[in-house]
């Protein structure tokens, strides 16, 4: 008899990017090793493919972001530095495709060397308040559009985005997630918690307890 098809819960709706952005700060949290690993691609000292191998993330949409993340890192390197990972569309919601930044457009255009060389922390406060009251202004957009991430995923989710994390990047099954971590009492309640993440975050999943492959012999896809 073929497994009940569960169909993902309400937060699925319009949350989609939101919880992936979130499940990969959480992957930072839980699994530095992973974006330590893509900064690798970064240099040259590891091929993305067997990154992407490693990670079991083929042919997903984290392949997809870690990709665009490269990109990212490669005209942004304060984006590397922090560890900041990309999503392919996000901006693409915003009203004119992507922030303006206007202040501090404004403020870089009338920018004048000599004037912050004598007085550089005068400057420096300028700066900082142009792209402060950008940033307030993307915020009030993301809240009257629904985006702001705090007030629409809720925090008892986080244990589950963490056991979901453990058991993608580092192949922890159930078992040890419960033994180990201690977030569940039950193993059949971990693969619940694990399945429904996965479930969001459209990744595959298998009954079995291991990283999502091909051909496995213990379950179907």
């Amino acid at each position: 008899m073929p497994r009940k098809h569960i169909p993902p819960t309400h937060l699925n709706t319009g949350l989609r990017q939101e919880l992936q952005y979130r499940f990969l700060d959480t992957t930072n949290r839980v699994c530095p090793e992973v974006v330590e690993d893509l900064k690798k691609v970064r240099r040259g000292q590891l091929p993305f493919d067997q990154f992407a191998d490693k990670c079991g993330i083929l042919g997903t949409w984290i392949e997809e972001a870690a990709r665009d993340t490269l990109d990212a890192w490669e005209h942004n390197s304060s984006m590397e530095t922090q560890s900041l990972w990309r999503l392919p569309s996000f901006v693409q919601d915003y009203p004119h495709g992507y922030p303006p930044f206007r202040e501090t457009r404004q403020y870089i255009r009338g920018f004048h060397l000599p004037s912050y060389l004598f007085l550089p922390d005068g400057y420096r406060q300028a700066l900082h308040a142009a792209v402060e009251r950008d940033l307030d202004q993307i915020s009030r957009w993301a809240t009257s559009e629904g985006y702001t991430v705090a007030k629409r995923i809720p925090t008892e989710l986080q244990k589950k985005l963490e056991c979901a994390a453990l058991h993608l990047f580092r192949a922890w099954t159930f078992q040890r997630l419960t033994d180990e971590e201690g977030y569940s009492t039950d193993p059949s309640n971990m693969w619940r918690w694990v399945r429904e993440v996965f479930q969001l975050l459209e990744l595959p999943l298998r009954r079995c307890g291991k990283r999502a492959r091909k051909n496995c012999r213990k379950c179907d896809p």
